[in-house]
């Protein structure tokens, strides 16, 4: 009895949340359609894949008093939501309830469009949630362009970095850490025994979506942050934002950035991975193999 009153009450709540998501949605939905356009001029869309530091860079951006950064508003749970119908035209509706200057978004592609038929080798609670809205990503793109959005993108040339960047987050349960919180962590700062060919997957996956994304901006104007010249350096966050406020034709001058949030994968790769011999070995007369550190 205890258990069907459990399950009750969670469909309950279920149904709850998918009505307030669809009155949402339809509210935003409306607004855009039924009131004069938003100027779009100084807004930006932050495209880049998860693990790239898009949520270090999103908070730096957010430093500037005329800039309102959100991060992945087309993210869905897909246990409780479905698709947006209409993907661009809900972005739109977020920058219409925004009173900034400069709205911001980040959207990862296969946020926008994910291959079903695909091998996803990222795990579960890996951060990477993979919503099919059925949307060509440079068509989504083409169509912010021609609206007046900037296209910021940020990629991650490191694919064995990447990569196990995403490994250890799944294995510790944390993706982010703030200069507040310890230090001392073993969750961030144990190695992990890593598998090679899981490894070589995902590194397969990450230059899959690389060459995607490029594709889909290669008539595009926009602006390029790597996140290895960029943002790993801490030094280099005040000029990479800089940057940034000026294509987005924003003042720079004077607006000092910062964060919070620390590296979790620091140190060298033997460092980070317990088998990391075994792990050069396999990637060894492989394209991967530039990025061993030896």
């Amino acid at each position: 009895m205890r258990d069907f009153i459990k399950q009750q009450r969670h469909r309950l709540g279920w149904q709850k949340y998918r009505l307030q998501q669809y009155v949402k949605r339809l509210y935003l939905y409306s607004h855009t359609l039924f009131s004069p356009p938003s100027d779009c001029s100084k807004c930006f869309v932050l495209f880049a894949q998860g693990r790239t530091g898009s949520t270090l860079l999103g908070e730096l951006l957010n430093s500037h008093p005329e800039i309102d950064f959100e991060h992945e508003i087309l993210n869905i749970d897909r246990e409780w939501d479905d698709p947006y119908a209409y993907p661009y035209l809900y972005s739109l509706g977020r920058r219409k309830i925004s009173d900034a200057l400069s709205y911001g978004y980040h959207v990862k592609i296969y946020q926008l469009w994910q291959d079903l038929d695909d091998s996803v080798p990222v795990g579960q609670n890996s951060g990477e949630s993979l919503p099919n809205h059925s949307t060509d990503p440079a068509g989504y793109l083409h169509q912010a362009h021609a609206d007046g959005w900037n296209l910021v993108y940020l990629k991650r040339e490191n694919l064995l970095r990447h990569a196990l960047s995403s490994i250890r987050a799944e294995a510790s349960g944390e993706y982010h850490q703030r200069a507040d919180e310890d230090e001392d962590s073993p969750k961030s700062l144990n190695p992990v025994r890593v598998d090679p060919i899981d490894l070589i997957k995902k590194m397969e996956w990450r230059e899959e979506k690389l060459a995607q994304e490029q594709e889909a901006l290669s008539t595009l104007p926009h602006l390029e942050i790597s996140y290895g010249s960029d943002l790993v350096d801490e030094n280099r966050h005040q000029a990479t934002a800089e940057r940034i406020f000026r294509f987005l034709g924003l003042e720079a001058n004077g607006i000092q950035v910062s964060t919070q949030l620390e590296r979790i994968n620091q140190g060298s790769l033997p460092e980070l991975i317990r088998n990391y011999d075994e792990v050069a070995s396999s990637l060894e007369g492989t394209r991967f193999d530039r990025f061993l550190e030896k």
